[in-house]
């Protein structure tokens, strides 16, 4: 991201009417659901302008990159670069006649999409919808002299007032006596922070610094990887979690999709050696959500139409935060943690979504268990929500470390306003970026730590973001009300979705059709 300065991250209003052509359609799901047009893209979505895709089509050993021009589907057009052999030319590819897609989003540094098989045509649809639709939560980057970096997404699905939540994300090593940050809102969405400030934890370099579930920080020893990993189902996946290398866990929707009867939960179950006596033991997740979701969430709250203002106002009453989280867990939005003890299952905590953009290391605290047996731990959520690069248990170390908070040296706001004050403390006194594109630019100072000692640097933040209306927004009482009493049903509407984008992505274009 050499170079690159906000302005460049959600920048490029693109208005192609082949890209219209991929985004405006109904789409009437099966039984119950009703799903909403994405409509109107012209008027204000963003596409990936700038954005490589490189694919490689059936029978070839290697990969040609594209500059993205537009989508005629199942066919995706592009600029492929000069080389020493040839000029560049603007190329025309068959997605039906594709192996393998990968999506490169320049206004994050990252590969966001790495697909291979016959879903690859539906993850790129899927992909291009995110990128138009996208709603989140404040984003998180640290300035460096390259440039930003995107480091994660600040208390994601905090998404009415009530469910205001604490959040505590890891940051890379701090610079010497500083470190420079921007919180960013690059979404349709208001967002309300309530309090912002840096923490440092140091320590000795034997133990580790790792952030809970519960936004506050603790004190670990080294990693033990598990014995085994298996998906609910039980297909072996430890060699896709075992360790921090890329390569994550997450539903195969594909192979959902496609199954006469679909389980609608879906998780991990991960198995340790024995804890050492006297011991207590923290599993730590390397983890985040999936752009699906994002999605999904999308598709919801336009399911709510000219009532969706309405809505998000009755989230302002206090009581009215346990009936949401408690739904949002029944539901799999939140990420539940079981682990066995006795004869069954006992629940440990919970993780909130963390983000799609960035994974971040999550630690929760187990309650005790036998030292004589394997650790067994359960993680579920819903349908293609969740996804997981690294499982690991550790020892509890510290449980209440020395910890120093250290507000924003300086905090300022596009308009040059000074916002140290709004974020001091939890008080309902909240800095706001209301709309997509603004920024609090952050400053921290520190002394250096004392010889011998590891830093570990978290941001705390405590806030809530409400979304906007989308134009293509259609009130679906009947949907609405499944989705608030229908035990799963969330997952029910996202699998239906699901198979309705990939009935759209691997069948010919209408245009085609008639031809």
């Amino acid at each position: 991201m050499k170079g690159l300065s906000l302005p460049s991250v959600r920048s490029g209003w693109m208005r192609n009417a082949a890209l219209l052509t991929l985004v405006t359609f109904g789409l009437q799901a099966c039984g119950t659901w009703r799903t909403v047009p994405l409509a109107s893209v012209e008027s204000g979505k963003e596409a990936l302008q700038d954005a490589e895709i490189r694919v490689k089509e059936k029978g070839s050993t290697s990969k040609r990159t594209l500059k993205f021009v537009a989508i005629h589907f199942p066919f995706v057009e592009g600029k492929e670069a000069a080389t020493d052999q040839a000029p560049a030319k603007d190329v025309r590819i068959d997605l039906r006649e594709v192996d393998e897609i990968e999506v490169y989003d320049p206004r994050t540094g990252l590969t966001i999409l790495a697909v291979v098989g016959i879903v690859a045509a539906v993850v790129l649809l899927v992909a291009l919808i995110v990128a138009l639709t996208k709603s989140s939560c404040p984003f998180v980057y640290v300035v460096t002299p390259d440039g930003p970096v995107l480091v994660g997404e600040a208390y994601s699905g905090a998404t009415t007032k009530a469910t205001q939540r604490a959040d505590l994300m890891p940051l890379p090593s701090p610079g010497k006596g500083g470190v420079h940050l921007w919180l960013a809102n690059e979404t349709l969405e208001t967002q309300y922070t309530d309090q912002l400030e840096l923490l440092l934890v140091d320590h000795p370099p034997e133990l580790r610094a790792v952030a809970t579930a519960t936004a506050r920080p603790i004190l670990v020893g080294a990693p033990i990887a598990p014995l085994q990993v298996t998906d609910l189902a039980g297909a072996d996946v430890t060699g896709l979690v075992a360790a921090q290398d890329g390569r994550a866990w997450q539903t195969d929707l594909d192979r959902v999709a496609a199954a006469p009867e679909a389980n609608l939960r879906e998780g991990l179950v991960a198995t340790f050696p024995p804890p050492r006596p006297g011991t207590s033991q923290v599993l730590e997740l390397q983890a985040g959500n999936t752009a699906w979701m994002d999605l999904v969430f999308g598709r919801f709250f336009a399911l709510f139409g000219d009532s969706l203002p309405a809505f998000l106002a009755s989230g302002d009453a206090p009581a009215s935060a346990a009936g949401a989280l408690a739904w949002r867990e029944r539901e799999g939005v939140d990420l539940s943690v079981e682990v066995f003890r006795g004869c069954g299952w006992e629940r440990a905590g919970i993780v909130s979504p963390l983000g799609p953009f960035a994974m971040r290391r999550v630690a929760i605290p187990l309650p005790s268990v036998d030292p004589l047996q394997p650790v067994r731990v359960r993680m579920t959520g819903a349908l293609g929500f969740w996804r997981v690069d690294q499982i690991a248990l550790s020892e509890l170390r510290t449980a209440e470390p020395h910890v120093v908070r250290v507000p924003p040296d300086m905090a300022r706001q596009d308009d040059g306003a000074d916002v140290r004050p709004l974020l001091a403390a939890s008080d309902g006194r909240y800095q706001v970026l209301a709309r997509q594109g603004e920024k609090v630019d952050l400053v921290f100072r520190f002394p250096e730590p004392v010889p011998r000692v590891v830093r570990d640097a978290f941001l705390f933040t405590n806030g809530y973001y409400l979304v906007h209306r989308a134009p293509d927004s259609a009130k679906s009482v009947g949907t609405l009300r499944a989705l608030r009493d229908e035990p799963h049903s969330l997952s029910r509407f996202s699998l239906d979705l699901y198979r309705k984008y990939r009935e759209l992505a691997l069948g010919p274009s209408s245009e085609e059709a008639r031809q």
